[in-house]
């Protein structure tokens, strides 16, 4: 199933940045951690295929979906019920660094972000 939805997002290149910031908004949807997980299963063979070709021409997906990362990895790991399905996500975190998607420093901000229990209301001041 992923290598299908891989095939029809490598379909849609000329729409990158479109399909990706849908397919972000559309994982809040998703009622199962199982979905989501599949979703964000899905967004991580498609950036490491991109760079596993290594043409900078070919990096639509991977320059479309990486603001929405940290948000598709938050939005899958807070509906983790236990820890072996965070873990799940946390296994994917850590492959981004294995595979070059992502750098260490980005990866840990990107953990910090997904593990918090909360975030602080748009627009409200760090520091007072």
């Amino acid at each position: 199933l992923i290598w299908a939805g891989r095939q029809w997002l490598e379909s849609q290149e000329h729409i990158a940045s479109t399909v990706a910031g849908n397919l972000c908004k559309q994982v809040a949807e998703l009622n199962t951690f199982a979905h989501r997980l599949h979703l964000l299963y899905l967004v991580h063979d498609v950036l490491q295929s991109e760079l596993q070709m290594g043409s900078a021409s070919s990096l639509s997906f991977y320059y479309a979906f990486y603001p929405y990362l940290p948000h598709l990895l938050r939005s899958v790991y807070q509906v983790a019920s236990t820890q072996a399905e965070g873990g799940q996500v946390e296994r994917i975190l850590g492959l981004w660094v294995d595979r070059g998607i992502c750098d260490e420093p980005t990866t840990k901000r990107f953990g910090i972000f997904m593990r918090a229990p909360e975030l602080p209301e748009r627009g409200a001041n760090a520091a007072p």
